[in-house]
């Protein structure tokens, strides 16, 4: 290894490591967390460096290096001392990211969803894919909004057969966002995509849009819309909560929050809720919900997608039961 066949970014680590642990931590406080991702992750990948690419790398920047042994000693164990003495506990998080190789793209934390669709316009779906691997469901929701409709198919398709990316590849995607936003951050991987990722991004959509996003994806490919439609779990779903299961369901939702959720219910589900009260409580539920007035479309949403969530809580304590699933029942 030659010191002139190194990137600038290998370089800053050999340097690094050259200054020791102390002053190491002292350089890496004044870097912003996405350069410390990119030198940290050089600097846990080198085991040894040899003393006269050290020495070629010194003399570059400061024209003179201390006499040191033949080898340094550096590895995942120096990143993350190096880490700890500069950011803390922080560091410690950093260095758990570089050792499992799960990179952050702090880029796409940088954004609103408005301006992050904007920088993606020019990108291939692939891309854009990538990127929204790396967002959470309701930010990739509405970046989706703001995406051209043509490939809105194609970037959930790409998106449910994304397996493990090479980490460096991320982070050259995440420098390249990152310049942009200026202008206006054999590999082990981690899955990043897959069928859970689309249902979970068109379940933080409104209903219209993401069953418009399922019927397309169907026509073009059948076996993966199936595979969504299965993981997701809808307002409209509740009448597969089992009797045992609604009835605990309406124990634990406040009433104020059960009422603007079923604002827009389906029949079938009010019928469901009403079958499973006290014809009393059944009858007083019907009475306010017939003079509850006029409510904002995303509030009701959001009050919907607060009792999904107490219904996932609740079916992963074993407390209620959602039927209809490819499940076998004894």
């Amino acid at each position: 290894m030659s010191a002139n066949k190194l990137s600038s970014t290998e370089k800053a680590a050999v340097l690094l490591l050259g200054f020791g642990e102390d002053i190491a931590s002292e350089v890496m406080k004044n870097l912003t967390e996405h350069e410390i991702r990119k030198v940290g992750s050089i600097m846990s990948q080198m085991v040894k460096v040899e003393q006269a690419v050290v020495d070629e790398v010194m003399l570059e920047f400061y024209e003179a290096l201390q006499e040191s042994t033949t080898f340094l000693a550096a590895g995942p164990e120096f990143a993350r001392n190096a880490l700890q003495k500069a950011l803390g506990p922080r560091g410690d998080e950093i260095a758990d990211e570089i050792a499992d190789n799960v990179v952050r793209m702090e880029s796409v934390d940088r954004l609103g969803a408005p301006e992050l669709a904007n920088l993606l316009q020019a990108e291939h779906p692939q891309t854009m894919a990538l990127i929204l691997a790396h967002c959470e469901p309701q930010k990739a929701g509405l970046i989706m909004k703001y995406l051209p409709e043509p490939v809105h198919v194609e970037i959930l398709v790409r998106l449910a057969y994304l397996d493990a990316v090479d980490p460096e590849v991320v982070r050259d995607l995440d420098e390249h966002l990152m310049q942009e936003i200026t202008k206006m951050g054999s590999w082990r991987g981690k899955k990043l995509g897959g069928s859970d990722k689309v249902a979970a991004i068109l379940n933080a959509m409104d209903k219209e849009n993401s069953q418009d996003f399922l019927d397309n994806i169907e026509e073009r490919d059948p076996e993966l819309s199936a595979e969504v439609r299965d993981m997701m779990f809808t307002f409209d779903d509740l009448v597969n909560v089992d009797s045992g299961g609604m009835q605990a369901l309406i124990q634990a939702v406040p009433v104020k929050l059960l009422l603007l959720a079923c604002k827009t219910a389906s029949e079938p589900v009010l019928d469901h809720i009403f079958a499973n009260m006290s014809e009393r409580a059944g009858t007083a539920f019907k009475d306010d919900l017939e003079t509850l007035g006029k409510m904002r479309i995303s509030d009701v949403q959001a009050a919907q997608a607060e009792v999904l969530q107490i219904v996932r809580t609740m079916e992963e304590a074993g407390k209620l039961v959602i039927t209809g699933q490819d499940e076998d029942y004894v």
